[in-house]
């Protein structure tokens, strides 16, 4: 049986050590990804975060309105904006003035494109959160559509902010809906039901793809795995979740404990095949499948709430929860590093770039993680008015900075 709030009635979210194990090995496959160690499906990992942010938002924002019959939207902004805010920001704001003061970006010079003009303009969606729809709809020369591009550019080094958008958009949108379904239909299953809505809108809503035969479908690849439309419905897995979590007759489905840890073993049996078989661009994935997918993940969170199994087990093992607390920061700063440090950079192997890349990766992580974050999450005094204020002036160093160096440059 999960651990369940209804059931000693704190109204409390307890502390599950396998979520935050489960964080773990997708963080190590998503890094190793980008930095071409293999794990060609990893990206698919990215679904298992969306799922696991479902789950959490919504246990949170029922548990609170089961407490006091309201849900604090701006309490709910700030703890949001708080957690998430200021290491993003800082990422941003250090590629801006780096990417920008510093000969990192290397373009033909016939390339017949403004890559650090359109970098300027990713800096910018990504600090007001709409970078996937920057992403989806960007020139073909970006994304997916590089692929058969003549002369592709170097991959943006804040390509992977896609997510957080996607994620954030989330956040402002989602506990509006809820608060509005519980003040009109009083039930938790109202969430749910729109959950559900949602996921049948997307599959049957985005259009499927066809043959790779020219640029045109891959700019539908670019459209449907950065939309935000065309992703929410791996969140709504999580956000089922979370009711059935939250509620009682929820907790006689999660009580089937064995049967949840089956389900949950062999979920992860098959994320694990995916993350080493499957490749982004399969078409599958956009015919349905990222539904799929976070079926599956939702799944293994279910069997990681569990109080035993061999899911909770396995993700509890302790250096997976280490990585897993520090995981939004490793994603961070990762892909920055590894486009700053690479081949042009140094002549070295790929097992000694790789391995240097993680030190400074981690390194980097765990001092953002100890004086940046926790600091301010925790409103820990007196560093958390520094750190507020340094990740107010990251903001607005990325504006300036964009602003002033030409952000507005025109389409090639």
């Amino acid at each position: 049986m999960p651990t369940s709030p209804s059931a000693d009635r704190s109204n409390r979210l307890p502390h599950f050590p396998a979520l935050d194990g489960i964080r773990g090995p997708f963080a190590i496959a998503v890094l190793s990804y980008h930095a071409g160690m293999g794990f060609s499906g990893a990206l698919t990992m990215m679904t298992g975060f969306f799922a696991l942010s479902g789950f959490l938002i919504t246990s949170l924002l029922v548990l609170e309105w089961q407490k006091t019959g309201n849900i604090d939207l701006l309490r709910f902004v700030v703890n949001r904006a708080r957690r998430l805010l200021p290491a993003a920001m800082v990422v941003i704001a250090i590629v801006a003035i780096a990417w920008n003061l510093l000969p990192l970006m290397t373009v033909p010079a016939d390339a017949g494109y403004d890559a650090q003009g359109r970098l300027n303009v990713d800096l910018l969606a990504a600090t007001f959160y709409v970078f996937n729809w920057r992403r989806a709809f960007g020139p073909e020369w970006e994304g997916f559509s590089a692929m058969v591009y003549p002369n592709p550019p170097e991959p943006s080094p804040i390509a992977h902010l896609w997510s957080l958008s996607v994620e954030e958009q989330f956040y402002a949108l989602f506990p509006v809906v809820c608060l509005i379904a519980l003040r009109l239909f009083r039930s938790e299953w109202a969430i749910a039901v729109a959950a559900v809505t949602g996921m049948l809108a997307v599959y049957f809503g985005a259009p499927w793809i066809g043959e790779v035969d020219d640029i045109s479908v891959l700019r539908q690849i670019d459209r449907l795995y950065n939309g935000t439309d065309s992703r929410i419905g791996e969140v709504m897995w999580g956000v089922v979740l979370g009711v059935l979590y939250t509620t009682p007759g929820g907790e006689k489905i999660l009580g089937h404990r064995r049967t949840i840890a089956i389900l949950g073993l062999a979920a992860t049996g098959v994320a694990t095949y995916w993350t080493f078989a499957a490749q982004i661009s399969d078409f599958w994935l956009y015919r349905g499948g990222f539904l799929l997918v976070g079926l599956v993940y939702t799944l293994i969170i279910a069997a990681a709430i569990q109080d035993r199994g061999p899911v909770v087990w396995l993700f509890g093992w302790k250096p997976f929860q280490w990585i897993g607390v520090r995981s939004y920061g490793l994603y961070l700063y990762h892909f920055p590093i590894q486009r700053w440090v690479d081949e042009t950079l140094v002549d070295w192997g790929d097992w000694t770039l790789y391995s240097v890349r993680m030190v400074l990766t981690v390194v980097l992580t765990a001092v953002s993680y100890e004086y940046l974050e926790l600091p301010i999450r925790r409103q820990i005094r007196p560093r958390a008015p520094l750190v507020w204020a340094v990740a107010g002036l990251a903001f607005v160093a990325v504006v300036l900075t964009c602003v002033t160096l030409g952000v507005w440059a025109p389409e090639p």
